[in-house]
């Protein structure tokens, strides 16, 4: 009898195996599914490249300028989400909700790092493909004590009272809403 579970728990074991390793061999086609990821740019981000993610685990949103090595540039900011509280997609758009970390060096120096609530919004107006992708957007806004309608860098946000947007045209990458419609 012992030798009967033990061979059936063996069987059950290794069958399990087999159809783990088969489902991560699955060829992936490029296409994101109610997520985006990709590079945009804008005024409110003086023009700069920019990058972004944009997914029900973790909101990014990259600004920055050429720098030596790490050591020091005109201007660097990192955000990103600790906790994604909402995420939700209704027809083209997605949107985050939740706290997220800003980390902003101007000239070499750190003159924020900060953990405070934001709202991401991605927007999907068109396949992914051909790249360049010219068609989706993405945007964060947020308030921080560095980053509000005073500061003279802030663009001021549509959606938080006072406090500022990055965001942009995605012109690489992808935003795609699976509530979209073509």
């Amino acid at each position: 009898m012992k030798r009967t579970i033990l061979m059936i728990a063996m069987l059950v074991t290794a069958l399990a195996a087999v159809a783990y390793a088969q489902s991560s061999n699955v060829t992936w086609n490029g296409e994101l599914s109610n997520e985006g990821a990709g590079l945009y740019t804008d005024a409110s981000v003086a023009s700069q490249v920019s990058t972004f993610t944009i997914n029900p685990r973790q909101v990014t949103c990259g600004v920055g300028t050429v720098n030596a090595n790490g050591v020091f540039g005109p201007f660097e900011m990192m955000m990103y989400s600790g906790k994604v509280e909402s995420y939700s997609n209704s027809g083209n758009t997605i949107r985050a909700t939740g706290d997220m970390r800003s980390i902003t060096r101007v000239a070499g120096v750190v003159v924020e790092d900060v953990v405070h609530p934001f709202i991401s919004i991605g927007v999907d107006n068109g396949p992914s493909r051909p790249q360049p992708n010219l068609k989706d957007r993405f945007d964060t806004h947020f308030i921080t004590p560095f980053w509000h309608v005073g500061n003279p860098l802030c663009t001021p946000s549509e959606l938080v009272p006072g406090g500022c947007r990055f965001g942009g045209q995605v012109f690489l990458g992808d935003v795609n809403s699976s509530a979209a419609t073509r």
